[in-house]
């Protein structure tokens, strides 16, 4: 399976509201130094249809989050997790997030619009899947991002946790999660950062769980599945 440092930002997407919702849904601008690029469909995020539209930019990680913050207008929601930095608004009934990761050319980002009127009909569902996901984590994990994405007959799953344990039992947490699923741990690395990586394959499905720890001490665990279905995972 081909890794990048952040999956879950490389996305260009056409939106998935129906028509009448399309012309009114708030657009993102994105600064003048950002190159966009589109990879992926179907996108779901936290349980909510949404449009997303991937872009990279040399500006510093500092530089693009006033820019974002500047243009989404206040109030911001701001949260960062490790590296990453993820900006959000609701305008107009619709929610606008922006994530940003910094890496080794530069930094990459990810605009999201979604509608919260979709978000109130799918929230029941997506709750279920989320507390029978964080049932198998430690005590205290918080989901802070759940996306689920398809390209060419495949299905990605990307998932972001938090919470406030080690390294050693949160690896162990995940290890047995994908277990439950049929997926056997292969090996193990470090990223350049010190995070531990663990490679799951098993049942024409495959992952990657990086496990790290932030600079607030924090437990950071984030989870890419490929699967040519993710029915058994749901």
């Amino acid at each position: 399976m081909k890794t990048r440092r952040l999956p879950a930002m490389l996305l260009c997407l056409s939106c998935l509201l129906p028509g009448h919702l399309q012309a009114r849904e708030p657009q993102i601008e994105l600064p003048r130094s950002a190159r966009a690029f589109s990879v992926g469909d179907g996108i779901v995020l936290n349980g909510l249809p949404v449009s997303m539209r991937g872009f990279s930019s040399t500006q510093s990680i500092d530089e693009l989050t006033a820019w974002f913050r500047r243009s989404l207008g206040a109030p911001v929601v701001e949260n960062r997790l490790g590296g990453m930095i993820v900006l959000g608004r609701a305008v107009d009934g619709h929610y606008l997030t922006v994530m940003l990761q910094e890496g080794r050319r530069g930094v990459r980002g990810v605009t999201a619009v979604g509608s919260l009127r979709d978000a109130e009909q799918l929230h029941a569902g997506y709750r279920a899947r989320a507390e029978r996901l964080l049932s198998v984590l430690p005590h205290g994990s918080r989901l802070i991002s759940d996306m689920v994405s398809e390209d060419r007959g495949r299905h990605a799953w990307h998932l972001v946790i938090d919470n406030t344990h080690g390294e050693q039992l949160n690896s162990e947490r995940v290890t047995a999660l994908m277990q439950q699923h049929g997926l056997a741990l292969e090996h193990e690395a470090r990223t350049e950062d010190d995070a531990r990586l663990l490679y799951f394959r098993g049942g024409g499905a495959e992952a990657m769980a990086a496990v790290a720890s932030g600079a607030d001490r924090r437990g950071v665990i984030v989870i890419n599945l490929i699967s040519s279905s993710l029915e058994p995972f749901q």
